[in-house]
């Protein structure tokens, strides 16, 4: 997960909300994922955190708790990305 991002959002005055998407696979590499999540959390100094997931990275439940629940210890949030809009790309129906 890039952080220059979250740099730049820290720079921005009052308190921007922060969306920020990422890749199917990182969410194969949990503890990677999670790892990166923390440094995310020390830059962003105010505002919130939407963490964007896009529909194919959603698994079985059970296997999502922990990334849920280290989101929300870290005070950031879940949004799902491109569920059943994704085909939509490009055809300019949006």
């Amino acid at each position: 997960m890039p952080l220059e991002g979250l740099r730049e959002a820290a720079q921005l005055p009052g308190t921007p909300v922060v969306f920020v998407n990422i890749h199917p696979r990182e969410i194969t590499r949990l503890d990677q994922l999670i790892e990166n999540l923390q440094k995310a959390a020390k830059i962003r100094r105010r505002g919130d955190l939407v963490l964007e997931i896009h529909e194919m990275a959603v698994g079985p439940v059970n296997e999502f708790r922990p990334f849920r629940e280290a989101l929300t210890d870290l005070g950031m949030y879940l949004a799902f990305d491109d569920f059943g809009a994704g085909r939509g790309r490009g055809r300019g129906d949006r």
